[in-house]
């Protein structure tokens, strides 16, 4: 699973079979706050969030809320 981050939207997504799982995000000065998760059904028990959570979050030089 590949994440992309859609700065236009403020999210992390994962697309799997055609629909996106994400989480949205936003900054506060040197925080990032995770405001909502989202993911599908047919995505919904296959370590989706926690894949979200765990790759591109955890690499940001800020603190996570």
């Amino acid at each position: 699973m590949k994440i992309n981050k859609n700065e236009k939207l403020n999210r992390y997504e994962i697309e799997t079979d055609g629909e996106f799982a994400y989480i949205e995000y936003q900054f506060y000065k040197d925080d990032i706050a995770l405001m909502h998760t989202f993911v599908p059904e047919s995505a919904r028990g296959k370590g989706v969030a926690s894949k979200q959570e765990s790759d591109d979050l955890l690499s940001l030089s800020c603190k996570v809320c």
